[in-house]
């Protein structure tokens, strides 16, 4: 029992194969499309992300430099009137140094 394989039925078989991989080139081809969609997402994500965490970096140290700078503001405030107080106690310091001076004068001129 042998079968006669026609030209129809290579030609069918041609068809058919060529039918299957035309599908499986259509799901390789789907399943690419959805994993560079999903890529795509989660690349997205994670600029996000990265964004996100890189904003809140920079605010907080803003925040610290801000914070800084008042704390320069007011050592420098204080230091200021540490200074000018020093300067109006040697003033004073002065001039009851010339006051003494002169009343050591007065008296060495008496003699």
């Amino acid at each position: 029992m042998s079968k006669d394989i026609t030209n129809n039925d290579i030609l069918q078989a041609i068809k058919e194969l060529s039918e299957h991989i035309n599908q499986v080139d259509q799901n390789l081809t789907d399943q690419i499309n959805q994993t560079d969609q999903k890529l795509t997402e989660r690349i997205d994500q994670t600029e996000q992300k990265l964004t996100d965490q890189i904003n809140e970096v920079d605010k907080r140290l803003s925040d610290q430099i801000t914070k800084m700078g008042e704390k320069l503001t007011d050592a420098d405030q204080r230091l200021t009137e540490k200074v000018d107080m020093v300067d109006s106690k040697l003033s004073v310091l002065s001039d009851s140094l010339l006051k003494t001076q002169a009343e050591v004068k007065v008296l060495k001129n008496a003699e």
